[in-house]
């Protein structure tokens, strides 16, 4: 086709929009029609929800760039920055990671941080056991949090905290240290140092110590129901018929004095 007849259509065709606009602010139809729903399915896997600067390093991939809601997998290790995260579990259990806590999926192996996890069930993709290499901490259908502190430079063992709000937590130590497996209960703590553990469990107000990680995960957290996003369709067309008012009757000519006609 010629370039000057292509301009000529695509001109007109822009003419006809604008007039069809017109006509609709002159006082033809612009109809808002009624309102459509579209419904996603819902969503599934393990999702990751994070503050901004949060890393995850995925085996073979490196580096993985963080999406809100993504999937994330056993194996993948997660850090925050000055943030914290959500892993959303299938089941209903959630991990929380305070601000600069990693941890790497599957039984959750704490390197350091902060974390609280909410246990519906053991979980078969992890977050029923949280590892590090002074103890492990094995649940089901609890409340509970552990503390790693940031091990010196060139030391492997650090400071670890566990402690329980809801349902109970068995600690048991790693092959190399000499305490012997306690069973924590509600607002109950217990502390190890490297191979050396405290030597009983001391009362604490678990809900205080959590209260950072209810808050991280009522802003964070998000539902995994359907979406439902609404669309409005707008169709133009001609507007309603109006009745016409028919023809004036035709202006009298007033006569003057002295006229007459023939």
């Amino acid at each position: 086709m010629p370039q000057h007849k292509c301009s000529a259509n695509i001109g007109g065709l822009m003419l006809a929009m604008c007039i069809v606009l017109i006509a609709g602010c002159a006082g033809g139809s612009i109809s808002l029609g009624p309102v459509s729903l579209g419904v996603s399915s819902p969503r599934t896997g393990t999702l990751l929800y994070a503050d901004p600067g949060v890393t995850i390093m995925r085996a073979g991939k490196g580096f993985v760039r963080y999406e809100p809601g993504m999937e994330v997998m056993s194996g993948d290790s997660i850090e925050t920055a000055d943030g914290q995260a959500v892993i959303d579990y299938e089941d209903g259990s959630a991990v929380i990671l305070n601000r600069a806590t990693r941890v790497e999926l599957g039984s959750i192996t704490l390197f350091f941080g902060e974390l609280f996890a909410r246990i519906k069930s053991i979980a078969t993709k992890g977050g029923g056991q949280v590892v590090t290499n002074e103890l492990s901490a094995s649940v089901e259908g609890t409340e509970y949090g552990v503390r790693r502190d940031l091990p010196g430079a060139g030391a492997t063992l650090a400071r670890v905290q566990v402690f329980v709000r809801d349902g109970r937590v068995l600690c048991a130590p790693s092959p190399r240290a000499r305490w012997s497996p306690i069973e924590l209960t509600a607002n109950h703590a217990f502390e190890v140092a490297g191979y050396r553990a405290a030597p009983a469990a001391r009362a604490v107000d678990a809900r205080a110590l959590s209260r950072w990680a209810d808050d991280a995960e009522r802003r964070l957290r998000k539902s995994r129901t359907p979406e439902i996003r609404p669309a409005i369709t707008v169709p133009i067309g001609p507007g309603p018929r109006r009745e016409s008012p028919g023809p004036k009757p035709p202006a009298e000519t007033p006569s003057r004095s002295g006229d007459s006609y023939r």
